[in-house]
């Protein structure tokens, strides 16, 4: 029932649909560790709007979503790179139920050390060297890690070795240290379609 001098109103929330998103970044680059906030602008006929529903993934240099952990993003666009992010350019993209944004984002190498390529055994069922250049002069704590993935990229797992800067004398881009490891190759690991990275960490 609808008493006497009761005044009704209509009204039709709508919420407006974007046509278009864009995106900035608050670093164009960033160094392994770092974290770089990216923005979304949406807009309906050129009107800016509150940018809603959206989807952030980044992605590689073949346009699959990284899903290592090594870089992330959340719901916010707060960007994450990792210890273990590589260098390059990844892609951050920005989805919406009607439209679509990217911007590239270069990772730096901060490196001190650079992996130059690795020693099997006989059997091939061991990693038992590693050829690193050391670019800087550089005495305290390092870890080399080895990752294995599978074939959709998922970790499955990690080697690790801990020494010192000091251990390895060689200094400069035309040099390189041998370091020795001992590191089992997972079973059922397929050299063909996993992949195996090693990343070097240090105090820096």
């Amino acid at each position: 029932d609808v008493f006497a001098g009761t005044i009704i109103d209509n009204i039709k929330v709508t919420v407006p649909i974007a046509d278009a998103i864009s995106l900035s970044a608050a670093h164009a680059s960033m160094f392994p560790t770092e974290d770089n906030q990216i923005t979304a602008t949406a807009t309906k006929k050129d009107l800016p709007i509150t940018a809603e529903g959206i989807e952030w993934s980044v992605l590689d240099a073949s346009n699959k979503p990284i899903i290592d952990g090594s870089v992330t993003i959340d719901g916010t666009g707060l960007m994450k790179a990792s210890a273990m992010a590589p260098e390059g350019i990844v892609t951050v993209q920005a989805k919406t139920a009607t439209a679509t944004a990217t911007v590239p984002i270069e990772i730096k190498s901060s490196e001190i050390f650079k992996m130059q390529n690795i020693g099997v055994n006989e059997d091939g069922d061991k990693v038992v060297k590693l050829y690193v250049k050391k670019l800087l002069a550089y005495d305290d704590d390092v870890v080399f890690v080895m990752a294995f993935y599978d074939e959709n990229h998922a970790l499955k797992e990690v080697r690790t070795l801990k020494g010192y800067g000091s251990y390895y004398t060689n200094i400069g881009e035309d040099n390189v240290n041998e370091v020795t490891v001992d590191w089992a190759i997972p079973s059922g690991f397929d050299k063909t379609t996993g992949e195996a990275k090693v990343f070097i960490w240090t105090a820096f």
